[in-house]
């Protein structure tokens, strides 16, 4: 009886802990800087996310999926800290960077329409 009870409660927190793992955390792109330098084209909206997780910025013509450098920015729920300013859904941001058409996305933000790639200049 006392394996049975073991057996079953391992497995409740088994469930438990998928449920809460990873579930409101944004999808963010990200990538490693080569070189200091990048576009100097601005990107202005609101941070939004996609129905699969991905971070983005809808303005009133599209929704961009921003690509951070890696070192730049940190997630935490559905809120990230860049340049020392912690922005949540909802808020407004303005990135300086560039528009590309050919960058690794992570599986949640493929499909998106547009990509920025965020300039890794301080």
């Amino acid at each position: 009886m006392k394996r049975a009870t073991s057996a079953v409660v391992s497995g409740l927190l088994a469930v438990m802990l998928t449920g809460c793992s990873g579930g409101d955390e944004l999808t963010i792109a990200t990538y490693e800087p080569t070189c200091e330098g990048g576009f100097s084209a601005e990107l202005a909206g609101t941070l939004t996310r996609t129905e699969s997780g991905c971070l983005t910025i809808t303005s009133s013509e599209s929704s961009v999926v921003p690509v951070f450098p890696n070192d730049a920015i940190l997630v935490d729920g559905e809120s990230i800290l860049y340049k020392d300013t912690t922005y949540s859904l909802g808020d407004p941001i303005s990135l300086g960077g560039g528009m590309v058409t050919n960058q690794k996305l992570p599986a949640e933000c493929v499909g998106e329409s547009d990509v920025f790639i965020v300039s890794a200049n301080p």
